[in-house]
């Protein structure tokens, strides 16, 4: 996995909370993928990270910002950290913290299988 591939990825992540599309956000994810954010059971599947949007959106975020600090590309699969910040109205800082997320390509495709959240404010 490249940086450019990742990249592209995570614009389109990042375009779909804007657009406020937790089905097409969901789509990103591998069928298999693992959610994982402090104080919650991992959300398992597609179905529940799309719930997990849709409530995050549902509760005003209308942005999210990534920015990757280091890639490690394995041939199948491939590791991100990075930072992330989430954004309601008016640009305001909803939650900011660092992510891992191991990707997978399924298909040609490279989709996130595990992603770890985990917010920096106390």
């Amino acid at each position: 996995m490249s940086a450019k591939e990742i990249d592209a990825v995570n614009a389109n992540l990042m375009a779909h909370v804007e657009a406020g599309s937790a089905t097409k956000i969901a789509a990103l994810y591998h069928d298999e993928a693992s959610l994982v954010t402090s104080g919650s059971a991992p959300f398992q599947g597609r179905a529940a990270i799309q719930g997990f949007f849709q409530a995050a959106i549902d509760g005003g975020i209308k942005k999210l910002d990534l920015k990757t600090l280091d890639l490690e590309d394995h041939g199948e699969t491939a590791i991100e950290f990075g930072q992330y910040r989430l954004l309601a109205d008016a640009d305001q800082i909803a939650d900011h913290g660092h992510f891992i997320v191991v990707w997978k390509r399924s298909g040609g495709i490279w989709q996130l299988y595990r992603d770890v959240i985990s917010t920096d404010q106390s």
